[in-house]
C-alpha cells in the first residue's frame, strides 16, 4: 500500500525522475506496483528480491522508505531519506533518525496523503545541500561496524570473565 502511495506521490512531481523500487519475497501486490511503473511518466525499475541492495542504495540520490531496518541501512549507506512508518514501533527509530538529522520521519504512512508526500520529495529532491546533510548525518550516526563493536564488548567481557 504505502509504495503505491509513493509512485502515486511521485507521479505527480513536475520535473521527471528516475526511480528505483525494491520489493522483497513478502511482498504481496508486486503486480500492482509493477503495472503503476509502467504507466508512469518517469523511467521507474521495479526489482525483486535483490542481492544487491548496498548497491542500489548508494546508487540513489534519496530513498522513500519504511522505518524499519532498511531506514537503518540507508543512514550508514548515506542515502538521505523519507521515512513512512507502516506499524507504531517504528516511529521511534524513524524519530532518531529525523533527530540525528539523517531523514525526514513523516509519521505513518497510512496519515500522510499523496499531496504531502510529492511536497517533501519535491524538496528533497531540490535540496541539494539538504541531502548533502543528511548524507553526512547519516554516516555518522550508523557506521556499519556495530556489529563488530559489540563482538569486542562480549570478547572483552569473557576475557574478564576467565581471568577473575
Amino acid at each position: 500500500f504505502l509504495t503505491l502511495k509513493a509512485l502515486q506521490a511521485a507521479e505527480r512531481l513536475a520535473n521527471p525522475v528516475c526511480a528505483t523500487v525494491v520489493i522483497g519475497p513478502a511482498f504481496t501486490n508486486g503486480r500492482d506496483i509493477r503495472e503503476a511503473a509502467a504507466r508512469s511518466k518517469h523511467s521507474i525499475t521495479v526489482y525483486e528480491n535483490v542481492t544487491n541492495m548496498a548497491e542500489l542504495m548508494f546508487q540513489a540520490d534519496v530513498a522513500i522508505t519504511a522505518g524499519g531496518l532498511i531506514a537503518l541501512e540507508l543512514a550508514c549507506s548515506g542515502t538521505p531519506g523519507l521515512i513512512l512508518c507502516e506499524v507504531d514501533h517504528q516511529l521511534d527509530t524513524a524519530a532518531v533518525l529525523e533527530a540525528a538529522g539523517a531523514a525526514l520521519h513523516l509519521g505513518l504512512g497510512t496519515e500522510l496523503s499523496e499531496k504531502k508526500l510529492e511536497g517533501y520529495l519535491s524538496g528533497l529532491l531540490q535540496d541539494k545541500a539538504l541531502q548533502a546533510s543528511m548524507q553526512q548525518a547519516g554516516k555518522q550516526l550508523i557506521d556499519g561496524k556495530g556489529t563488530a563493536r559489540i563482538t569486542q564488548a562480549i570478547l572483552d567481557k569473557l576475557e574478564t570473565k576467565v581471568y577473575q
